[in-house]
């Protein structure tokens, strides 16, 4: 007998064919590693950077301050998207925990603030295991 794929599944699935943010034009080269050592050395955000740091990373010229400040907006769309998707599977996590424990779908929904389908998923899931 086939089994049938739940909202759950699909859910986690599309989580992970997820693609990635766009790269920068090809015509321009960054020494992104330097960038990013430099952003985590420094403690701020690729945005708070001035343009004279943000030069000192073009590998190859062309409009330096677009370039730069396309590579920030990726690196900073990559940074978000990661942690998104972990606040969700921490998320998850802590909903199966919650029915676990035997709290009801309506409060593990509200105290893990995912949607109340979802929650139901994740239950109908456990119990079929």
């Amino acid at each position: 007998m086939e089994r049938k794929v739940t909202s759950y599944e699909k859910y986690r699935k599309s989580l992970e064919e997820t693609p990635g943010p766009t790269q920068p034009p090809a015509d321009r080269s960054y020494d992104l590693r330097g960038l990013y050592d430099y952003i985590k050395k420094t403690g701020r955000d690729c945005s708070e950077l001035t343009d004279e740091e943000k030069d000192q990373f073009v590998v190859s010229l062309g409009d330096v301050t677009k370039g730069v400040n396309e590579v920030c907006k990726v690196m900073e769309d990559m940074r978000n998207e990661v942690a998104e998707k972990a606040a969700i599977n921490r998320s998850i996590e802590i909903a199966r925990e919650m029915l676990k424990d035997g709290l009801s779908v309506e409060k593990t929904a509200r105290y893990s603030q995912l949607p109340i389908e979802l929650v139901e998923e994740i239950k109908r899931t456990m119990d079929a295991s």
